[in-house]
């Protein structure tokens, strides 16, 4: 019977392609010299995946194989939960500092409470060159008055930033509301947080040449600023709680939609108010999805349904 090392390397390398960076390190470097060259000749690019690793996994990958491939690694996702505590100590991840995983491309934050280790994090973005993608989720942003860091102005200067994705962030709105940076860079912009129709027009403002937005979106009556036209947004992913008319001029605004996703609550446009909305306002729209949740009335139920479609 064949053994595993005595398998072609052409087999070998095929077979390290199902798994992770940390599965593959922890289960066959170290066996022989030849699996380690393997290992590190063929992950030229690592994607490093932190979330819910156990203790002795975790020291095995920072101890270990982390100054080796720490240069190496182009994706990183770290957290701060009850299931990895020891993940974070400080500004630290573990033994090293975020910036000296100098060739990152895409970092993903979970779970991170301590607001001086998330400013710290983001503080030492500036210093990654290649980083593209950031991803922020279930993390806190709210800041003490005291505490002179606006953590989306730091990340708005970022000079390579192209995607941005904030999701479940506590104190996320008074953040948005507090931008005076602008980013000449992101291009997609994904706010999976419930937020106020007030902070669109700074939002927009500092962040010109934004592509893709994928916005939770809260109406409220009172004090809503003008809005100014969002010529450089071509897709736009939106959960809108308001009112018809708020919507009707949100979309207003972005006449080079061709992708339009929408899921309203409490918000009922019939088949004719979208077609005079496309014609007049939206004449390069070639996606169109949408979902609205409407309590019906029993009686002409069928008639209510074919208005909308129609």
């Amino acid at each position: 019977m064949m053994k595993f090392e005595e398998l072609a390397n052409e087999i070998i390398l095929e077979l390290f392609e199902s798994f992770d960076t940390v599965t593959l390190i922890h289960a066959f470097s170290g066996l022989n010299f030849r699996l380690n060259q393997l290992i590190f000749s063929r992950i030229r690019t690592y994607h490093l995946d932190l979330r819910s690793i156990s203790k002795n996994d975790f020291n095995l990958i920072c101890y270990q194989y982390l100054p080796t491939i720490i240069d190496r690694i182009t994706l990183l996702r770290i957290s701060h939960d009850d299931e990895t505590p020891y993940i974070l100590y400080g500004t630290y991840l573990h033994v090293f500092h975020i910036r000296q995983f100098n060739h990152l491309q895409s970092l993903s934050l979970y779970s991170i409470e301590e607001a001086s280790t998330i400013d710290q994090i983001i503080l030492e973005l500036h210093q990654l060159p290649y980083l593209t993608h950031l991803n922020i989720i279930q993390c806190n942003l709210e800041r003490k008055c005291d505490r002179k860091i606006v953590a989306l102005n730091e990340i708005w200067s970022l000079k390579k930033v192209t995607h941005c994705n904030f999701d479940h962030c506590h104190g996320l709105s008074i953040q948005l509301a507090q931008i005076s940076v602008i980013s000449q860079t992101i291009e997609y912009l994904s706010i999976d947080t419930s937020d106020h129709f007030r902070n669109l027009t700074q939002l927009i403002h500092y962040t010109p040449n934004l592509q893709r937005f994928n916005w939770n979106l809260i109406y409220s009556s009172s004090n809503q600023p003008p809005l100014i036209t969002m010529s450089s947004i071509v897709s736009l992913k939106l959960r809108y709680n308001g009112t018809n008319d708020w919507l009707k001029n949100i979309l207003q605004h972005m006449p080079n939609l061709y992708d339009l996703k929408l899921d309203l609550i409490n918000i009922y446009l019939n088949g004719y108010e979208w077609e005079n909305l496309f014609v007049l306002n939206l004449p390069n729209i070639k996606i169109f999805q949408f979902r609205m949740h409407l309590k019906f009335s029993k009686i002409n139920l069928e008639q209510q349904i074919n208005e909308i479609l129609n």
